[in-house]
């Protein structure tokens, strides 16, 4: 089966989507909320608007803990899971990550305006881990 660009760009969004709610719930003794933080693959986030982000978050009081997670990373935890899924991909169109655990959930609003505006930030997705 020959997947055209079209095909492609599907199981992108699919592999993405289940990246999301794959990678960013776990289990938690009282809800959190989580920001995961997406940046550009083609072209690629340079490492310079990676750690100003990283910068950023580091600063930020109502960020608890955040974690950069490489789109190598984000495939193997997909392969791990759902092979099929991803054994006819020709490349990882997943982009480099961060993840980000706010002290509340009240911050998520403020976190995400103050990042989304960075150069290299493609997506901003949130949502309450369990």
């Amino acid at each position: 089966m020959r997947l055209g660009w079209k095909g492609l760009l599907v199981i992108g969004c699919v592999v993405g989507a289940g990246a999301v709610i794959g990678v960013v719930f776990w289990p938690s003794e009282r809800p959190q909320r989580v920001v995961r933080i997406d940046f550009t693959t083609l072209p690629q986030a340079t490492r310079v608007q990676e750690e100003a982000v990283a910068g950023l978050l580091a600063l930020d009081p109502h960020v608890s803990a955040f974690k950069f997670v490489p789109k190598s990373a984000a495939l193997a935890a997909i392969k791990r899971n759902e092979p099929k899924l991803v054994e006819r991909l020709p490349y990882n169109p997943l982009p480099d990550s961060i993840t980000v655990t706010l002290k509340s959930d009240r911050y998520a609003p403020s976190v995400i305006a103050a990042v989304r505006p960075l150069a290299g930030v493609q997506i901003v997705l949130s949502g309450v881990r369990r």
